[in-house]
């Protein structure tokens, strides 16, 4: 993490993918540099639905009491309608690999490790993260201000493959499996 943003975690799985154990640890980090706690208002926390965070718990018990509202996206809509995913993740993949491919240039016959990773990823973070990425995600995928004309009947299709009951479920148990 060296040269990484101010306050930067990192952790990663043997596979690439979120786990359980990843996702409380993020979580965790959130809480320390939100502090829902000590606001008035609720902290809403839009998630993609994986079942890292979904059947997870322990971070359901933790939002509940550090006041954070947990919402959870359709399955197959967070392309559309998670509104970081649209501005600022799409973006900051671009800048991320134009300033790699800089770095390379710049290092010839050299291979790229995980020591580079801090500073190419803080270069990122100050292109991408701004205020008007953000204002503009929600408004892309119609948060705030509300819009639910964005969508057609169409956008929601394939969600609605994964809304079939499991003939073998008990309650919400096998949703976390």
């Amino acid at each position: 993490m060296d040269n990484a943003p101010v306050g930067a975690i990192a952790a990663g799985s043997k596979n690439g993918w979120i786990t359980v154990e990843l996702f409380q640890k993020w979580f965790d980090h959130l809480l320390n540099a939100v502090h829902p706690e000590a606001r008035n208002e609720k902290v809403l926390l839009i998630l993609d639905g994986h079942s890292s965070d979904t059947c997870n718990i322990n971070v359901v018990d933790k939002a509940r009491a550090m006041n954070v509202e947990m919402l959870s996206l359709p399955s197959h809509s967070t392309h559309k309608m998670q509104s970081l995913d649209i501005t600022f993740v799409k973006s900051a993949n671009a800048f991320y690999d134009n300033c790699a491919n800089a770095w390379l240039r710049a290092h010839p016959g050299r291979v790229m490790s995980e020591l580079e990773v801090g500073a190419l990823f803080r270069e990122t973070y100050g292109k991408a993260a701004t205020v008007q990425k953000a204002t503009s995600g929600f408004v892309k995928s119609g948060i705030c201000p509300f819009s639910d004309d964005i969508f057609t009947d169409e956008d929601f299709v394939v969600a609605e493959m994964t809304e079939r009951p499991d003939p073998g479920a008990i309650g919400d148990v096998a949703a976390c499996r």
